[in-house]
């Protein structure tokens, strides 16, 4: 649903005008134009300070779903782009943390030369096991964000925080395997805690 982003500015602009110093008539023809609703408006005319604060609670709220509306197009990108990025990390929500034990007792993933790596460079790996499970935490939690409302009805800000959370723990992430994939081993083979 597309709105008119000059009308939506209209309201913001109507709202951070200080109380004392708005109009309750220019409030009450905003709300007549959301809704539709002339009666109303015609009782907001009869008594302005009597539905002051109704008059503005209920611009907040068409003000508050506009913008919602107006950033879900582009939080929807983000996520759906996230997802997809997980997807081709070969990173599966559904894993089970065992399968992340069974990774690291395995060494899946691990370098032929893991054991000849500073120990800096090795944790590198043991940490982005945990990394790995928080993108799959976050990408969860934003599905089922999204899919326990309805997109029109959904607030952007209750999505965009988990969005943006994902999206520098993937960074972390890719920059994680790529410390570990460029490391050269340790000179004199495997690093021993006395050096």
């Amino acid at each position: 649903m597309a709105f008119d982003s000059n009308f939506t500015l209209r309201l913001k602009e109507w709202l951070e005008t200080p109380a004392a110093d708005r109009s309750v008539a220019d409030g009450a023809a905003l709300l007549l134009r959301l809704t539709g609703n002339r009666l109303q408006y015609a009782a907001v005319m009869h008594d302005p300070a009597r539905h002051a604060a109704m008059v503005e609670y209920q611009i907040q709220k068409h003000y508050d779903f506009r913008v919602a509306d107006l950033t879900l197009d582009q939080l929807t990108r983000m996520s759906r782009d996230a997802a997809s990025r997980m997807e081709a990390d070969g990173i599966d929500e559904s894993e089970a943390s065992a399968g992340e034990e069974a990774a690291r007792a395995s060494g899946f993933g691990a370098r032929p030369d893991h054991e000849s790596l500073p120990e800096e460079i090795r944790q590198l790996y043991v940490d982005n096991l945990a990394v790995r499970r928080k993108m799959q935490q976050l990408h969860l939690r934003i599905r089922m964000e999204l899919a326990g409302r309805q997109l029109t009805a959904c607030r952007a800000s209750d999505v965009y925080a988990f969005v943006r959370e994902l999206l520098d723990t993937e960074k972390l992430y890719i920059s994680n395997w790529e410390r570990y994939d460029s490391a050269a081993p340790a000179a004199g083979g495997k690093e021993t805690a006395e050096g």
